[in-house]
């Protein structure tokens, strides 16, 4: 008999999808004459931020798991119109199965 305490549950992951959205390039933000107050919801200056190497590191990581990644390229400067379309167009293209309408 096998000593139920000393047994290991095994999950399996299937169809694993890694969506890395790295924002640290404020450049461009702030040449367009932003912060106002009224704009930014924080109440501390906006400066770039280096995540390159947490998106390089991340990206090795679910290589190595073997897991699609999004988005192809590291951009670390996002538009809200940018990023909601990427999140309601991309990603759920690849989350959705076209023909049932069912998650994949």
């Amino acid at each position: 008999d096998l000593d139920e305490s000393n047994s290991v549950d095994i999950m399996s992951v299937r169809n694993a999808l890694s969506v890395i959205i790295t924002i640290g390039d404020y450049h461009s933000f702030l040449r367009r004459g932003r912060p106002d107050t009224n704009d930014v919801d924080c109440s501390t200056p906006l400066h770039s931020i280096p995540v390159e190497i947490d998106h390089g590191n991340l990206t090795r990581l679910f290589q190595l798991l073997n897991y699609k990644i999004l988005p192809a390229d590291s951009s670390s400067y996002w538009t809200q119109k940018r990023l909601l379309s990427f999140l309601q167009d991309d990603v759920m293209r690849e989350l959705i199965d076209e023909q049932t309408n069912e998650l994949k």
